[in-house]
């Protein structure tokens, strides 16, 4: 083997290396990326969670007409926001099942006449439910966080 074969193999070497490593140092960027994107969004649904459980709880316990029909619509902008970020996370990531858990959580807050004048809304009506949105809503998180701690970590 002369110097100028050598010299090209090394060259061959060198620019295999190069290649190697972007494409390599590319995934690993692009992994890191989809996991503070995913952690975002999964950090939005706990903080919809959080003002959806406030916004129940003046919805059934506050004493004021406008107090509650203003709850009502936070309630309701939540859940739509909550949608959103569910529909988000379970179309890139098909294997998280949370839907179903927030529609269950939707009837227990809304379930009955939701919004009418008929509606039972006082603090005993709440603690009832109290219980039962607070499981809920923890399982929704604990399913995040599992799921999230089991793919990226």
């Amino acid at each position: 083997m002369d110097k100028c074969s050598l010299v090209i193999y090394v060259g061959l070497v060198g620019w295999f290396v190069t290649v190697l490593g972007w494409f390599v140092n590319n995934f690993f960027s692009d992994s890191r990326e989809t996991r503070k994107e995913t952690r975002a969004k999964i950090d939005r649904l706990n903080d919809e969670l959080e003002k959806l459980l406030k916004s129940s709880h003046a919805y059934y316990c506050s004493s004021k007409k406008a107090e509650q029909k203003n709850a009502e619509l936070e309630i309701t902008a939540s859940f739509n926001k909550l949608d959103g970020i569910v529909e988000r996370l379970e179309e890139d990531n098909p294997e998280l099942k949370i839907k179903n858990t927030l529609g269950d959580l939707f009837d227990a807050i809304t379930g009955g006449e939701y919004g009418s004048d008929r509606v039972n809304r006082s603090p005993d009506v709440y603690t009832e439910k109290n219980e039962r949105l607070a499981l809920l809503s923890e399982n929704i998180r604990s399913s995040c966080e599992i799921w999230f701690k089991n793919t990226f970590h």
